[in-house]
């Protein structure tokens, strides 16, 4: 965008300068190895940033930093343009460039503009990088520092409830891994539960199919409402399959192996997102590459869920190498399930049901904050909303 467009765009308070008008801009050198520790100590305190996004960019630390506080680094090699505000003096290695103030300014609203706004426009010939002459003309907007100050500390806020929503997800991920093994393990046993499990395969307990495919150059065949889940489907789910990209025909049925599993199947897939598991909630067919089980035999359908999500790793190492790796309805009839009584099956899928609930309100809330800090990013970055 030129500076004369950006002008244009941002209130008539607003000084509009390029980088290098308010920025020193150079690339980072090589690393100093006689002032290089893997770990921070009481004396190698500072950190050394490179191009990776990695843990932030940290390469290690040094005792004697090169930059002071307030500036800004901007990768310039592998993922090109992520902007970074670092507060604290730190070094820098291996082209990773830095934007070091000339004058006051405040450096954590200015890389916010260039993280979210900036279009950077990067060498595409060799090794694709950003170079000091390709960004060194890049327009910002400036409002008076007091107003930078202050849209830096809303948006310095907002992304701290951010990470805070995405630690606590995070936690309660983890502490439900660390519930599905006691409990699906039968180490820990809810109140009143203690006769022993037997086992299963499943094969024993349930009714397997896997689906097809019909001609794809038929029209016809796919102009129907009969849901078709694919692998696609299941990997962008959730718990349960509510819809599907593609639906059959009653005659895309009837011309290959799809078949219409009923409603409360349990889809496992096979192919690609080996283990992924999903519960129809309505009738549906699938493809080859989808197995339908259903049909259980005194076995619960939710606790069958989440004993097969939970060994997903397993499958992935019994997967057969071909072309691709994949699994096979006689594998899987093969396979070996706990059985508690029908009641405990039910009590322990209702604990998990009530974790899987409440982590799906908590990603459901952190997707709706995300669209809301973005909005406000963009209004404030151009000034159409102020804080005066």
């Amino acid at each position: 965008m030129a500076k004369e467009a950006v002008l244009a765009s941002v209130p008539k308070d607003w000084e509009v300068c390029t980088l290098s008008e308010k920025y020193t801009i150079s690339a980072a050198g090589d690393l100093d190895p006689s002032d290089f520790s893997k770990r921070k100590t009481s004396l190698y305190k500072y950190p050394i940033y490179s191009n990776a996004l990695q843990d932030g960019g940290i390469y290690g630390y040094c005792s004697k930093p090169r930059y002071a506080g307030n500036a800004i680094t901007i990768t310039g090699r592998g993922d090109i343009g992520h902007c970074v505000y670092r507060q604290e003096k730190f070094s820098a290695i291996v082209r990773l460039l830095v934007c070091e103030p000339k004058e006051p300014i405040c450096s954590s609203y200015i890389a916010a503009y260039l993280e979210n706004t900036a279009p950077f426009v990067f060498e595409s010939t060799g090794v694709p990088q950003l170079t000091v002459p390709q960004i060194q003309d890049t327009p910002i907007p400036i409002p008076p520092l007091c107003e930078q100050e202050r849209i830096a500390k809303v948006l310095e806020d907002t992304e701290a409830l951010t990470v805070s929503m995405e630690t606590l997800i995070a936690k309660k991920k983890a502490i439900m891994q660390g519930v599905v093994e006691q409990l699906l393990s039968g180490r820990l046993r809810l109140n009143g539960y203690s006769d022993p499990w037997g086992k299963a395969a499943l094969g024993e307990i349930g009714t397997m199919y896997a689906g097809g495919t019909p001609p794809s150059d038929v029209a016809e065949y796919y102009a129907g409402d009969i849901p078709w889940v694919s692998i696609s489907d299941m990997s962008a789910g959730n718990k349960y399959i509510e819809t599907t990209q593609n639906f059959l025909s009653q005659k895309g049925i009837e011309n290959s192996p799809a078949k219409i599993y009923p409603a409360g199947t349990l889809l496992f897939a096979m192919y690609a997102s080996i283990g992924k598991c999903c519960i129809a909630r309505g009738q549906v067919s699938s493809s080859q590459a989808v197995l339908g089980i259903y049909d259980l035999k005194n076995y619960s359908i939710e606790f069958l869920y989440y004993v097969l999500s939970s060994k997903t790793r397993i499958f992935q190492q019994m997967g057969q190498t071909g072309t691709q790796s994949n699994l096979s309805k006689d594998i899987m009839m093969g396979f070996v399930v706990p059985v508690p009584g029908r009641e405990e099956q039910e009590a322990i899928a209702a604990v998990l049901s009530d974790m899987d609930r409440e982590i799906e309100a908590l990603t459901r809330k952190l997707a709706k904050h995300r669209l809301i800090q973005q909005g406000m990013l963009q209004q404030l970055l151009t000034g159409r909303i102020r804080l005066l």
